[in-house]
C-alpha cells in the first residue's frame, strides 16, 4: 500500500502471556496472586491474563483497589472494577488511604500508600506475589524522568520486572508491552474499563509527556517508547554486573547490630583496588543497610 506497512494492533494470548510470566520466576504449586487493580485497560488487562494463567495451574488471583480519596469519582470505579471482575470469579477488595494528605509531593506519597496498603494486605492474606501493570510506555517515561534528573546506570534501568519487597514479590509482566495491545486485549475479552482524568492532568510530569505535541517532538527526532525500553533493558544488564562485583567486594564484610560495619584488614587491599564506582557502590549498600533507608545515598 504506497510502500507503507500497516501495523495491526494485536490482543495478548495466553501462550505470549506465559512466556513472560515465566520469565519471571518459579512460582508455588497452585499459585495466589494479588493483583492492584485501578479500573483503567493496563490492569483491567493485567487482572483477566492473569486469572486464566493462574486458573490453569490450579491457583487463583484476587484484585485490590486503592481509594486515595483524593477524587470524588473513585469510589464508583472502585465499584465498577469489583462488578466487572465479580463476573469472571475474580474476588475484590478496596483499600483505602485515610488520614492527612501532604501538600506537596502527593503523587509519590500516594504511590507509597498504594504499595505499603497492598503489601499490608498480602501479608496478612499470606500471599508472596502482588502484580502490577506497568507497561512499555510506563517504563519509557521512567527512564526520561530519571534521564533529566542525571541519572546513572540504576536508574536508567528504569523499573525491574522483579522486585522484593520483603515478605512480597512485585512483579511487572507486562514491561515490554505497549500500552494499545493492553486496550486491544480488554477489547477482545470483552472487557471495560475507566479512565482516572488526573493521567492527562497538566499538573504531572508524567501526564506532561503523554500530551500529543510532546510524543510529536519526541517522535521527531527518533526518541520512541521502544527504544527507551530497550535502553532500560540494556541498563539494567549493566546494573547486574555492576551489583554481582559489588557483593563480591563486599563478601568479607562483617556488619554488626549495634549499627557499623567491619572491614577486615585482608580485605582492605582488594578495597583499594576495586573502581570507584564499585567502591562507591559498595558503601552505598553498607549505609542503606545500617540506616534502614529505601533508597541508598545521593552520590554527593
Amino acid at each position: 500500500m504506497n510502500g507503507f506497512r500497516v501495523r495491526t494492533v494485536t490482543p495478548i494470548d495466553d501462550q505470549e502471556f506465559e512466556r513472560w510470566m515465566a520469565a519471571i520466576g518459579d512460582f508455588e504449586p497452585n499459585p495466589r496472586i494479588v493483583v492492584g487493580v485501578s479500573g483503567g485497560a493496563d490492569s483491567m488487562a493485567l487482572c483477566v491474563l492473569l486469572d486464566r494463567w493462574a486458573r490453569a495451574r490450579h491457583g487463583a488471583v484476587s484484585a485490590l483497589t486503592v481509594d486515595h480519596g483524593l477524587r470524588s469519582e473513585a469510589k464508583a470505579e472502585a465499584a465498577f472494577v469489583a462488578q466487572e471482575l465479580a463476573k469472571r470469579g475474580v474476588s475484590h477488595a478496596v483499600l483505602a488511604w485515610e488520614g492527612l494528605k501532604p501538600h506537596t509531593g502527593l503523587q509519590a506519597a500516594a504511590r507509597e500508600a498504594r504499595y505499603r496498603l497492598m503489601i499490608e494486605k498480602c501479608r496478612v492474606e499470606e500471599i508472596f506475589h502482588l502484580a502490577v501493570a506497568h507497561h512499555q510506555e510506563d517504563q519509557a517515561e521512567t527512564v526520561l524522568l530519571r534521564l533529566g534528573r542525571g541519572s546513572g546506570v540504576d536508574g536508567l534501568a528504569g523499573m525491574a520486572s522483579v522486585r522484593n519487597l520483603g515478605f512480597v514479590r512485585l512483579i511487572r509482566p507486562l514491561l515490554s508491552v505497549a500500552r494499545g495491545r493492553l486496550a486491544e486485549t480488554c477489547r477482545a475479552a470483552g472487557i471495560p474499563w475507566c479512565e482516572d482524568p488526573s493521567n492527562r492532568s497538566p499538573a504531572y510530569a508524567r501526564a506532561r509527556m503523554r500530551f500529543p505535541e510532546t510524543l510529536s517532538a519526541l517522535s521527531a527526532i527518533g526518541v520512541t517508547s521502544f527504544g527507551l525500553a530497550e535502553s532500560a533493558a540494556r541498563a539494567a544488564a549493566a546494573r547486574a554486573v555492576l551489583d554481582d562485583q559489588t557483593t563480591a567486594l563486599l563478601a568479607g564484610v562483617a556488619l554488626y547490630p549495634e549499627g557499623y560495619a567491619f572491614w577486615p584488614s585482608e580485605s582492605v587491599e582488594v578495597w583499594r583496588r576495586a573502581p570507584e564506582e564499585i567502591r562507591a557502590r559498595a558503601l552505598g549498600r553498607c549505609l542503606r543497610t545500617i540506616g534502614g533507608g529505601a533508597y541508598p545515598p545521593r552520590r554527593e
